[in-house]
Formats: C-alpha cells, sequence, structure tokens
C-alpha cells in the first residue's frame, strides 16, 4: 500500500519534530545537571518540548 502525499507530509513532519525533541531534551538535560550541581546560579531548565517545537521550524498544516 502506498502513503499518500498528505500522509508522507505529516511523516516528514513529525520525523523532524522528533529530532528536534531529541536535541532539546538533551541540552535541558545539561542545564538540568548544571542547575543541580550549581544552585547558586539560579538556571532555569527550559519545556524542552515547547522548544522542540519552535526549532523544528514548521508546523502541520490545517485543513
Amino acid at each position: 500500500m502506498k502513503l499518500k502525499d498528505f500522509q508522507q507530509a505529516v511523516l516528514g513532519t513529525l520525523g523532524d519534530y522528533l529530532g528536534a525533541l531529541v536535541e532539546q531534551r538533551e541540552r535541558a538535560d545539561k542545564i538540568a545537571q548544571m542547575a543541580a550541581a550549581n544552585p547558586e546560579l539560579n538556571l532555569d531548565v527550559p519545556d524542552f518540548s515547547a522548544a522542540a517545537m519552535a526549532s523544528a521550524g514548521r508546523y502541520p498544516r490545517s485543513a
């Protein structure tokens, strides 16, 4: 069975988002480790899911 064009587009967007999610989670984990080791710095650990959506650079098209 062949996927339709819109299905391919959705899978591509999802793949981009998941890749960005992994990168942003790793970044947030490093910041969390630094914040735990240095509480005097008062570092805020970013919301990696929101950062991933922003860094993926595109949103799914609405119908």
